[in-house]
């Protein structure tokens, strides 16, 4: 997965290799879905507070004419279907983030990839970029990103680790490159808590629909 931002949104963009396409459940953490968790003042607290939001880019109940509507902001969302599985596409309004953006703003941010190979209400997994599988109740393990003016920032391997559903353990860790399509990449760095983070480019002047 990769992020980039600009004066109006933030986005993030992920490819998922998925062999089983399953978004029967009217609850979109359920579903083959990606999750996005946020911390706008980095605070990292062991809990939620009112500013932390949980975010879904997701469709449900076998519906693919409209995206699972989020309430506590709006989110636009695009979904491609592949021959691996999927890659999804998402723009979040700095109004839903809840701050102004700026180069060095710093945010506590998680991405999750939901797994479904069953059916109806039965999660396989779910891929965390740097929290857990707590992330909806619990900031302190969010990652960071680092807003950059800078657009053509260089990227390293990102780890992430998969979650067993029964124990909510750790179950298997992994090292992959990440992706952004068409578009600069982000670094690996530490932020002032020495929490991971990971700076992320501005994007070119372009027309978003």
């Amino acid at each position: 997965f990769g992020m980039l931002w600009d004066n109006r949104y933030l986005y993030i963009a992920a490819d998922v290799t998925d062999d089983v396409w399953k978004i029967e459940s009217n609850r979109p953490y359920y579903n083959d879905s990606v999750e996005i968790f946020l911390d706008p003042s980095n605070e990292k607290k062991l809990g939620y507070t009112d500013e932390n939001k949980q975010l879904f880019s997701a469709y449900v109940n076998n519906d693919t004419s409209k995206f699972y509507p989020n309430t506590r902001g709006e989110v636009k969302s695009a979904y491609l279907r592949n021959d691996n599985g999927y890659t999804c596409e998402i723009a979040i309004p700095w109004s839903t983030v809840g701050r102004d953006p700026s180069d060095g703003l710093k945010i506590g941010i998680d991405i999750v990839v939901d797994d479904n190979d069953i059916g109806a209400d039965n999660r396989n997994t779910c891929i965390a970029w740097w929290g857990t599988s707590m992330d909806y109740s619990d900031a302190s393990g969010f990652g960071t990103i680092i807003l950059t003016e800078q657009q053509d920032v260089t990227y390293k391997d990102i780890p992430y680790t998969y979650f067993d559903e029964k124990t909510e353990e750790p179950a298997e860790q992994q090292v992959v490159p990440s992706l952004f399509i068409n578009a600069p990449q982000h670094d690996e760095c530490r932020d002032d808590k020495d929490h991971f983070a990971a700076r992320v480019g501005k994007r070119a002047e372009h027309d978003v629909q």
